[in-house]
Order: C-alpha cells, then structure tokens, then sequence
C-alpha cells in the first residue's frame, strides 16, 4: 500500500516544522503524490503572500529527490477522463480542489493508493469514487498513528503535527489519550 498525499498533508507537516520527517518516513513507508498536489505545495502564484511563497519554496527544496513518488496524470488515460468528470459538476474547480481532484483520479486507477486527506469534503468526494476492495482513503490522524506506529516517526515529531491535524476537525475518539500516552 501506497500513501498518497494530499497537499493539506504536505502544510501539516510544514507548518509544523516537521517536512523533512514527512519527507525522511518516506524511507520507510511508500508514499506518493499527484502532480497537481505537488504544484500546489511547491509552485508560487501570482497572489500569494511573501511568506508563502517561502513555505512553498521550502516545500519544493524539502520534496526534491524521490523519496516521494509524484505522479503525473496522462492525457487520454482513465485518470484524466476521470479528472474531467469530477471538474465537471463543480463548473470550474477551485484551484485548491484541483489536488483533491487529481489524487482521486489517480487512486480510482491504481488500487494500490491509499489517499490521505485532512479536506473532509476530499473524503466524501473520495469515498464516492474509491470502490474498490480495501480501505481506500484516511484522515490525517490515522496517517500519522501508522507512521508512529511503523517507525516512522518518533513521537516528538507526531506531537508537533498533532495540533495542526486536529484543526481540520472530526479526529478520532482515541486520539487525545492516545496522544497523552506518547
């Protein structure tokens, strides 16, 4: 199994100041991301702020390499024609939805990607579209338990995320006594 990353994943960590062991429990745990979610971490725009513009700067410094798969989506595959559809009903996809969008498609195509959000729309959208055998999407939460839990992540990187993965709301009912016990 295959952790695919959405781009809220990827500020956690950061804006935690814990990118480089996202990036190093790589080495332990397989993990990709879609290309849209790549340039929306790492690809300045034209209206965002100095300071993020740094964090997407550290961002793309942080993910050279290829620690973390990225993968692109192909014009003429079942992953793009499924990229259309789920930008379809939206009219134009926010720029910010254009990762969701892409990291579903891409799951839809490869069952051995397991898409890890903290974007609660991103898991209903996700769980409509990933029907496959298996668990198919997770919340940040229980990314970070399995990352501790497999060795990759010492304990004093997880309190430090911990905080920031709980503000997208909906954490599990085990998470803070668990927390209290690292």
């Amino acid at each position: 199994m295959t952790f695919l990353l959405d781009a809220n994943v990827v500020f956690d960590f950061q804006n935690s100041g814990a990118l480089p062991a996202l990036v190093e429990a790589a080495r332990r745990v397989d993990m990709a991301m879609a290309e849209k979610v790549f340039d929306e971490a790492t690809l300045p725009k034209a209206t965002d702020s100095p300071e993020v513009i740094g964090k997407k700067r550290q961002a793309a410094s942080a993910l050279q390499g290829d620690l973390i798969r990225i993968i692109e989506i192909l014009p003429g595959t079942r992953e793009a024609t499924l990229l259309q559809a789920l930008q379809a009903p939206l009219g134009s996809t926010r720029d910010k939805d254009q990762g969701e969008a892409a990291s579903i498609a891409v799951a839809a195509g490869d069952p051995g990607l397991l898409f890890v959000t903290g974007d609660k729309t991103a898991v209903l959208w996700a769980l409509n579209e990933l029907f496959q055998t298996g668990e198919r999407v997770m919340r940040v939460p229980v990314f970070v338990r399995l990352l501790f839990e497999r060795g990759a992540l010492p304990a004093l990187v997880v309190k430090k995320v911990a905080e920031r993965a709980a503000s997208h709301g909906a954490v599990p009912s085990w998470w803070m006594s668990w927390l209290a016990v690292l």
